[in-house]
C-alpha cells in the first residue's frame, strides 16, 4: 500500500473511533440505568411503567386502576349483567410487571434502545372461575334464546298444508367467552353486545310447494309393526307430522315413540303356571321369553319404512319389531302332562264403538272360554261352553239380531266372542264343523278384517263346533285389551306340522240398503226420532280354507256368508200433550 494512502486511512479510523466510542458509551449507561427496571414507555391500560422497578409498577397499576364490580352484555333493548367479583375476576400486576421487565430480554439490543422513543402495550395476567362464568352464561342463554320453529306437515280437511318456519335466536356461549376474555385482556369493560345466531327456518314458496309435493305422497297410507298380539298402527297423519324438510324425518321424535312402544313390549322371562282342577285350568301362564326391544334398530326400520311409503306406490307396510330374546328357565311342557307346548293358532276381533253394556257382554262371555280344555279327538260347542244367556246370568242389554230386525236383547256382543274363535280356529289349521255367518253384515267385524269372518251363535242353534284333531289337548285362553277395544282368543298345545292357507275373500252381488224406513211412534214426543235399526250393504262372500299336514291335505273346505242389505229403521214420535 502507498504511504499517502496508508496514512489517510489511519487519520480517518483515529477520528470515527471518537463517536463509536460514544455509542457504546451511551448504551452502557443506558443498561445500566435499566438494570434492574423496565424498559421507558411501557405502558399497561394507558399507566406508564418505564423506568419503574417490577414492585414499583405493581403497586403504580393497583393504585391506577380500577376493576369494576361488573360488566354489561346487550341483546337488542336487553341489559345482562355478570358479576365479575362472582366469577373470581382478579388481576396479577406482581406478574404482569414481571412480564413488562422481562420483555427486553426477548429483545436485542437495537429493539431495546427503540423503547426511548417507541410505545410498548404489555397485556395483564388475570384468571376467573370459568365453571361460574359458564354459569352465568347458560342463564344468559335461557333468558333470551328462541328456539326457531321448523316447517310443519299436518293434514287439515284431507289436504296437507306446510306452516312455514319461524326464524329462532341462539346463543354461542363459546363466541361471548372468547369475547369477554379479550376484553378482560385489554381492561375494556364497556358494554359488550351480544352476538346471536339466527336459526333459519323460513322457506321459500319455492321450497314450500317442494316440501307439500314430497308429503303429498304419504297421504292415506300406513305404517303397522307386529309382534306376537301386539301391532300398532302409525297413519299418514302422524306420518306427515312426523315428517322434517332439512333432515327427512325427526329422528329424536321417532326414537320417542320406539322408546314408547319398548316400554309396551319390553318383559322379564316368564316360567310356565299350570293349575288344573276338575278338568278346566284354573291358572295358564305358558313360558315366555324375556323381551327387549331393540330401539336404535326399531327407529332406522320405522325411517326406512316411511322413506319406502313415500317413494313406492305401497300403501300399506309391514314391519317386525326388533326384539333381543331371553329364554326363561323351564319350558311350557315340563310343568303339565297333557302335551300343551306352545301357541298353534290365534284370533283377534276389534270392537271401537260398542256401548258399555256390550263391552259388559263381551268380557262376561269370554271369560267362560278362559282355560277350556279340549280332549284329543272332541267336539267342542260353542253354545255348550257358553250356557243360559239371559239376565239372570249377568247379561245385560245391548243390540242383537232377532227375527230379522237388530232389538235390545239379553247378551247382545255374544257374537263377538264366537266370531274371534272362529278366527283362531282357522289360524290354527282345526276341523270346523259348524258355522253361520251373520245375516248381515255388522261393522265390528269389519273393523280389522275383510267381510266373511265372522259366525253368529243363538242357543240352541246356530252354534260354532270344531273337533280337535291335534295328538294332544288344546287349551283355549282369552285376552280383552280395553284401551284398544280388542279381543284375543289363543289356543295352545302341540304342533303337528300342519299348514294353513286361507284365501282372500271373494265379494260378489253387493247391494244397496233399502231406504231409510220411519215408523211412527205414540210413546215418543211428537218430533223426537230414534233410531232403531242400522243399514248395511248385501254382499255374497266366500273364501277358501285349505289345510296341510306333511304334504297330505287335511281339510279343503269352502265358507259362505250370504248377506242381506239391512234398512235403517227410525222411530218417529207422535205424542200429544
Amino acid at each position: 500500500m502507498k504511504p499517502a494512502i496508508k496514512a489517510k486511512l489511519e487519520k480517518f479510523f483515529k477520528i470515527a473511533l471518537i463517536p463509536f466510542s460514544i455509542i457504546l458509551f451511551l448504551i452502557a449507561f443506558f443498561y445500566f440505568v435499566f438494570f434492574e427496571r423496565i424498559l421507558p414507555n411501557t405502558f399497561v391500560d394507558g399507566v406508564n411503567i418505564g423506568g419503574l422497578t417490577q414492585k414499583e409498577a405493581s403497586e403504580t397499576l393497583k393504585q391506577k386502576i380500577t376493576i369494576p364490580k361488573e360488566i354489561i352484555l346487550t341483546e337488542k333493548n336487553k341489559e345482562i349483567k355478570i358479576n365479575l367479583e362472582k366469577i373470581n375476576l382478579t388481576y396479577n400486576f406482581e406478574e404482569t410487571s414481571k412480564n413488562a421487565y422481562l420483555s427486553k430480554k426477548d429483545k436485542n439490543v437495537l429493539d431495546n434502545l427503540k423503547s426511548i422513543y417507541q410505545k410498548t402495550n404489555i397485556r395483564p395476567v388475570f384468571s376467573y372461575n370459568s365453571k361460574l362464568l359458564d354459569q352465568d352464561l347458560e342463564e344468559i342463554k335461557q333468558e333470551i334464546e328462541q328456539k326457531g320453529q321448523k316447517p310443519q306437515a299436518k293434514i287439515e280437511n284431507g289436504k296437507v298444508k306446510i306452516i312455514n318456519g319461524v326464524p329462532g335466536v341462539i346463543i354461542d356461549k363459546d363466541t361471548i367467552t372468547k369475547e369477554l376474555e379479550e376484553k378482560f385482556t385489554l381492561l375494556d369493560f364497556s358494554p359488550l353486545s351480544l352476538k346471536t345466531i339466527s336459526g333459519n327456518y323460513v322457506l321459500s314458496q319455492e321450497k314450500i310447494k317442494e316440501y307439500e309435493e314430497r308429503v303429498n305422497k304419504l297421504l292415506n297410507k300406513k305404517l303397522v309393526i307386529v309382534f306376537e298380539n301386539y301391532e300398532k298402527e302409525i297413519k299418514d297423519e302422524e306420518i306427515i307430522s312426523l315428517s322434517d324438510y332439512f333432515e327427512k324425518y325427526q329422528k329424536d321424535k321417532i326414537a320417542k315413540t320406539s322408546q314408547e312402544i319398548a316400554q309396551e313390549n319390553n318383559r322379564n322371562p316368564q316360567n310356565p303356571v299350570f293349575n288344573f282342577e276338575n278338568g278346566i285350568v284354573k291358572e295358564f301362564l305358558p313360558a315366555k321369553d324375556g323381551i327387549t326391544v331393540l330401539t336404535d334398530d326399531l327407529t332406522e326400520k320405522i325411517i326406512s319404512a316411511f322413506e319406502e311409503l313415500e317413494n313406492t306406490p305401497q300403501n300399506t307396510i309391514t314391519i317386525n319389531l326388533p326384539v333381543q330374546k331371553t329364554p326363561p328357565e323351564y319350558k311350557t311342557e315340563d310343568v303339565n302332562t297333557l302335551g300343551i307346548k306352545e301357541l298353534v293358532g290365534t284370533g283377534k276381533s276389534k270392537f271401537v264403538g260398542s256401548i258399555p253394556s256390550r263391552v259388559h257382554n263381551i268380557k262376561l262371555a269370554s271369560s267362560k272360554f278362559n282355560g277350556i280344555l279340549i280332549k284329543p279327538d272332541e267336539v267342542f260347542s260353542f253354545n255348550q261352553i257358553l250356557g243360559e244367556v239371559s239376565a239372570q246370568t249377568g247379561y245385560q242389554q245391548a243390540y242383537i239380531i232377532k227375527e230379522g230386525q237388530t232389538v235390545l236383547g239379553d247378551g247382545g256382543g255374544v257374537c263377538q266372542v264366537s266370531t274371534t274363535l272362529f278366527r283362531a280356529l282357522l289360524n290354527a289349521g282345526l276341523p270346523i264343523i259348524e258355522r253361520q255367518a251373520h245375516a248381515y253384515r255388522v261393522s265390528y267385524y269389519e273393523q280389522d278384517s275383510p267381510p266373511g269372518f265372522d259366525a253368529t251363535v243363538f242357543s240352541p242353534s246356530p252354534d260354532l263346533k270344531f273337533k280337535n284333531d291335534t295328538p294332544a289337548y288344546l287349551l283355549m285362553q282369552t285376552k280383552i285389551d280395553l284401551n284398544n277395544k280388542t279381543l284375543i282368543f289363543e289356543i295352545y298345545g302341540t304342533k303337528d306340522n300342519r299348514e294353513v292357507y286361507i284365501s282372500k275373500p271373494v265379494i260378489s252381488n253387493i247391494t244397496p240398503p233399502p231406504e231409510d224406513l220411519y215408523i211412527d211412534d205414540p210413546n215418543l214426543p211428537a218430533g223426537q226420532i230414534k233410531q232403531i235399526d242400522w243399514k248395511a250393504w248385501g254382499a255374497k262372500v266366500w273364501f277358501d280354507y285349505k289345510v296341510t299336514k306333511n304334504g297330505e291335505e287335511i281339510i279343503n273346505k269352502r265358507f259362505y256368508s250370504n248377506y242381506q242389505p239391512w234398512q235403517a229403521k227410525f222411530l218417529r214420535g207422535t205424542k200429544t200433550q
